[in-house]
């Protein structure tokens, strides 16, 4: 397949969240917190109003890439070893407005309104307390985070953009909520032939690699490589 259409496929875009889509590794933050005697509730909370003053890593220049990438038919998804689903739930709501202010529609912003995450963590005890709507647990032992990466996370996000992606056609369009972007070539039913993750572990991109994905290596630099690598991977 040629570079140009390998860039006109429509691709799921997989994002990391500690230290892809953050400064801090809010994890460990929360972690220690709890540790430290905060109950999850208020530890969560504490991490929410600091991602609301920091913003997202790559500020402006993320918005603006993501608000391209899904008005151009693609989607997302985050991928994310944590016990805390709620931060990027709180991420991705953030996003919802600086999206529409770039003109963005409800069809594009329900990518992040209606999100779709996917979580693995480390200890158990450290879970929602409730099921989240728009969070999916990825049950993976210690010793497989190494072994399988994001390779789980990953699956099962396809398995729910599929999902979306067929209430979206049943409902011929009427339920605002469902639907979807249209793809670059106009076809609705278009699959997502592509997956690329964004990561900051360079164990999780080759892992993804090695099950066929792409990868885009997050190393936190100021010249933000990793979303320009992004944009040409996409075209954009």
């Amino acid at each position: 397949m040629s570079r140009a259409q390998d860039q006109g496929a429509r691709a799921l875009i997989c994002f990391d969240f500690d230290l892809t889509l953050t400064h801090e590794h809010m994890y460990r933050a929360v972690t220690q917190m709890i540790r430290a005697g905060a109950d999850r509730e208020r530890a969560c909370y504490k991490a929410i109003s600091y991602l609301r003053e920091s913003g997202a890593y790559g500020g402006d220049a993320l918005w603006e890439l993501l608000f391209k990438l899904l008005s151009s038919g693609h989607g997302i998804a985050i991928c994310t070893f944590s016990a805390y689903p709620e931060l990027p739930l709180a991420l991705l709501q953030s996003g919802v407005r600086e999206l529409r202010s770039r003109g963005a529609s409800r069809e594009v912003t329900s990518w992040l309104s209606r999100p779709i995450i996917t979580y693995g963590d480390p200890d158990p005890k450290l879970r929602p307390p409730l099921h989240l709507t728009g969070t999916h647990l990825i049950e993976l032992g210690i010793d497989e985070m190494g072994s399988v990466g994001k390779q789980r996370h990953i699956e099962r996000a396809q398995a729910l953009v599929a999902e979306r992606l067929e209430r979206a056609l049943k409902s011929g369009g009427g339920a605002r909520e469902l639907s979807l972007p249209l793809p670059p070539s106009g076809e609705a039913s278009e699959p997502f032939s592509r997956v690329i993750l964004v990561d900051d572990d360079p164990r999780n991109i080759l892992r993804a690699q090695e099950a066929g994905f792409e990868g885009v290596l997050v190393n936190q630099d100021p010249e933000l490589e990793h979303l320009k690598s992004l944009a040409a991977l996409l075209g954009l």
